[in-house]
């Protein structure tokens, strides 16, 4: 549940020695008052004083690139993308490819529970 404050709730903003900036206080589920601080920030760097920080990172990643190009080129060297591009018959015939099926290009998968009884 979100409780919403009107601006006689709300006590003024503060800033203490450090710089710290007194956020408005809010009140508790017991009523009491508590206060939240919060810091600053750095200021940030100019473009020509920053630097690549996750340099182990990016090699890690380039060479997870490399291998899973190798992987790929292997399995196309020595894998056979038939078994992806043509249904096969349960003779491991290539339906439309392999002789004797050429002029079958479909493969029937029957229903078990319905078709085969």
């Amino acid at each position: 549940m979100v409780e919403t404050k009107t601006k006689d709730e709300l006590a003024p903003v503060t800033k203490t020695e450090t710089e710290d900036q007194a956020v408005p206080k809010t009140k508790t589920k017991s009523g009491a008052r508590e206060t939240q601080t919060h810091t600053k920030h750095k200021d940030f760097k100019s473009t020509s004083s920053r630097f690549c920080s996750d340099i182990l990172c990016f090699v890690i990643f380039i060479a997870t690139m490399i291998a899973m190009i190798c992987i790929a080129g292997i399995a196309l060297g020595n894998g056979n993308l038939n078994y992806l591009m043509y249904p096969q018959d349960y003779l491991d015939q290539f339906c439309g490819l392999t002789s004797g099926v050429v002029d079958r290009k479909r493969v029937f998968y029957p229903q078990l529970n319905t078709d085969i009884q």
